[in-house]
């Protein structure tokens, strides 16, 4: 009897581990989050373009927070080697968000991007508002 009950426990953690991996659940060490923050706030139609030589997976947003979208890319559906491109896309390439970044497989899973700014940040960087550029017009204009 107890033999058979042995038995039975090993079947149903087999079983149970095999059933996780059949109904598309990913490890964590699988999944690399991007968050992604806007300026502008506007989130609506942004979309994640990524590729790894002629792979190529658009990712939509399934998150935010007080810092923007938040993408999950399941790494294990990439090629095993390479590091994984990325550039945030408006619906069908009516705008994007260059330049193109990249995520090395060395560093963390979890990173943060800023609007036009190509730095891949690991801790979640400050969003207050900067002055990218400034032209001198004239005497007394800046734009």
């Amino acid at each position: 009897m107890k033999i058979f009950k042995q038995t039975l426990i090993i079947s149903l953690l087999i079983l149970l581990i095999f059933s996780n991996y059949s109904m598309g659940w990913t490890d964590a060490m699988d999944i690399l989050t991007i968050h992604y923050h806007r300026y502008d706030k506007q989130y609506d139609d942004w979309k994640l373009w990524t590729w790894l030589d002629d792979f190529k997976i658009e990712v939509i947003s399934q998150d935010y927070d007080e810092y923007g979208l938040i993408f999950k890319l399941d790494i294990s559906k990439y090629p095993l080697t390479g590091n994984i491109n990325f550039i945030p896309k408006y619906k069908n390439w009516e705008k994007k968000d260059g330049p193109d970044r990249y995520w090395i497989r060395t560093t963390p899973l979890e990173i943060w991007v800023l609007q036009g700014i190509e730095t891949i940040y690991f801790n979640k960087p400050s969003t207050k508002p900067f002055v990218r550029k400034a032209f001198l017009d004239g005497a007394k204009e800046i734009t």
